[in-house]
């Protein structure tokens, strides 16, 4: 069995368990600060059990099974020598990047802060802290789409800069002045007594969330005070939040666009380059044989088989491919690219 192969079928699958086990599992098994620290005063107490008794009527789900910190460090130890062979396995056989030997290098960092601060607990005989905070980021470390996500999150978040800034600029003028206009009334008692009482209840007021309790106090005392709070939630809500959310919608389409292009654009240098390979005789052209050779292996297509050798007559049917004598780039790239031909060959 090949390196790709072995680490597509058994170590990949192996990875989602060991995630799953060390994100989703582990952590709800641990032992909590507060039984800990009562169960040690115990003097019959050992530091030997496995499963610990945190059953409590005052603390809801206390009767939940939790494990020492000995034994958690022990399934956190398991989890990271599998993702460290992981890393390794793949890196022995792959191409590797600039980008995969800083994910090496953060992988190993916080390894290494998990197994310390683990020891630490197992020592001490406490919970680690550490470790849970560094567990998202071994989640990351694995999951691609996580990292592609994160950095979506950032690029939403450095092309919005200047919206989101006069989004907070808006509400701290709006709550400095309902600061000193309320300060000596109910209103201002309730939810504007300090500057940043004003910013937090104006804040939270721009997601209508506490509207219209806000304004309440304010309007019992003077109808026209609704024209405060009504033009803030005009401006703020429906004109700088609905431009905040075009300005995320039209950069994220943006960034698609500029991504299908460079997919496009690849998937065609990769296919002329592959054309070259099956064009022995730099003919500009394939004969019937070598295009066979080449969709062969471009379709991963046993034609030995009756079943793959007739889905290829099909396909060269679809590209109008008649002769079965000449078979051009152009025409590859075309049926390829411009008509979906890998979509309607899996339609075949």
């Amino acid at each position: 069995m090949g390196n790709y192969k072995f680490h597509k079928v058994y170590l990949s699958r192996l990875k989602f368990v060991f995630l799953v086990t060390y994100i989703g599992i582990t952590p709800f098994l641990q032992t909590p600060s507060w039984c800990i620290d009562k169960l040690t005063e115990d003097a019959n107490f050992s530091r030997g059990s496995i499963v610990l008794d945190c059953q409590d009527k005052g603390v809801p789900f206390s009767g939940n099974l939790t494990l020492s910190p000995v034994f958690i460090a022990f399934m956190d130890f398991t989890c990271l020598a599998f993702f460290l062979y992981f890393r390794w396995f793949k890196t022995q056989w792959g191409f590797v990047l600039t980008k995969h030997r800083t994910q090496n290098t953060i992988l190993l960092i916080a390894v290494a802060c998990i197994f310390i601060d683990n020891v630490i607990a197992m020592i001490l005989f406490k919970r680690p802290f550490y470790s849970d905070l560094l567990r998202p980021l071994i989640f990351g470390c694995f999951l691609h789409l996580v990292r592609i996500n994160i950095r979506y999150f950032y690029a939403d978040l450095r092309d919005s800069a200047t919206i989101l800034i006069c989004i907070f600029l808006f509400v701290c003028s709006y709550a400095t002045v309902g600061h000193f206009m309320f300060r000596y009334t109910y209103e201002g008692f309730n939810y504007f007594d300090s500057i940043s009482a004003a910013n937090y209840n104006m804040l939270i007021l721009i997601t209508t969330a506490n509207f219209p309790d806000v304004m309440l106090p304010a309007y019992n005392d003077s109808y026209w005070i609704m024209l405060f709070f009504v033009s803030y939630l005009l401006i703020g809500l429906y004109f700088l939040m609905s431009f905040l959310l075009a300005n995320v919608f039209i950069r994220f389409k943006n960034r698609l666009e500029e991504q299908a292009v460079t997919i496009l654009c690849k998937t065609e240098t990769l296919l002329r380059e592959m054309f070259k390979q099956y064009d022995y005789q730099s003919k500009g052209y394939l004969n019937w044989m070598e295009s066979k050779e080449f969709f062969s292996v471009l379709l991963d297509l046993n034609l030995g088989r009756k079943r793959h050798y007739e889905a290829l007559l099909e396909l060269l049917k679809e590209m109008d491919y008649d002769d079965l004598t000449e078979l051009w780039v152009e025409h590859v790239v075309d049926f390829f690219l411009r008509q979906d031909g890998f979509k309607r060959f899996e339609m075949i």
